[in-house]
């Protein structure tokens, strides 16, 4: 999707499903950039992604790099675990705060899993 910025995953490292009008997933993963042949380049870095999942298949709504190091720039949503990062942009489902009252005979579906 970045053209000049292409990078091949390395390692999952963990996703979270939530349902929330359709099915989302966010995950983290380690990827580094395609071709790389610098020090630099060969340094595995964090993403974030959010993936919606629909009668279509699976589609990618954001895919962003994180730094794990600079705290001020990670946050979390509320519908995912806190070892699940997230960018502070705030781009993404879940990250303002839903204050949804669960109807009494309601279901309600979440779950996560680790790679």
């Amino acid at each position: 999707m970045n053209q000049g910025d292409e990078h091949e995953l390395v390692k999952a490292v963990s996703v979270h499903s939530f349902i929330w009008c359709g099915v989302w997933l966010h995950a983290n993963f380690l990827a580094m950039r395609k071709g790389a042949n610098n020090c630099a380049d060969l340094v595995p870095k964090c993403f974030f992604a959010e993936l919606k999942l629909d009668g279509f298949g699976l589609s990618c709504a954001s895919c962003v790099k994180i730094d794990p190091a600079a705290e001020p720039k990670i946050t979390y949503c509320g519908e995912c675990p806190r070892k699940i990062m997230h960018p502070a942009a705030g781009v993404y489902r879940g990250a303002q705060t839903r204050r949804i009252r669960p109807a009494e005979t309601g279901l309600q579906i979440s779950f996560s899993f680790e790679c």
